[in-house]
């Protein structure tokens, strides 16, 4: 399925318990659409799981050894995230770090990440 697309919706409407979007970079024109329909497949009460690079990731030169996108705008800040998701739900951990990626050759070293626990609004 297509991520950026809603075709897939109707089916998944407040189905799941929880996603999680684990370096899920996206192009900045599509990042309103998927933080919805990801909102919508969560049932009342369920948790996004998000871990994305933040825009320091190239800002401080960490991209050569950490990896990640060449362009910051599909990177997250907690500020973007909080004015995508939708009002009523409540933000239970949220934090812009830097710590020590150990994920293969390509993401090794110092990475500059947005992550944050969301729960949608109960029924």
């Amino acid at each position: 399925a297509d991520i950026t697309s809603n075709q897939w919706l109707p089916e998944c409407t407040a189905t799941v318990d929880a996603v999680v979007m684990s370096f899920c970079h996206l192009l900045p024109a599509d990042k309103p659409t998927v933080l919805e329909n990801v909102a919508g497949t969560l049932k009342p009460g369920g948790l996004l799981i998000l871990e994305c690079f933040h825009p320091d990731q190239i800002a401080k030169g960490y991209k050569a050894k950490s990896g990640g996108p060449a362009d910051p705008s599909m990177m997250y800040t907690l500020q973007e995230l909080r004015s995508l998701l939708p009002a009523g739900g409540t933000e239970l951990e949220a934090a812009e770090i830097e710590y020590e990626l150990s994920e293969g050759a390509f993401h090794a070293g110092t990475g500059a990440v947005t992550r944050m626990v969301w729960r949608k609004a109960s029924a």
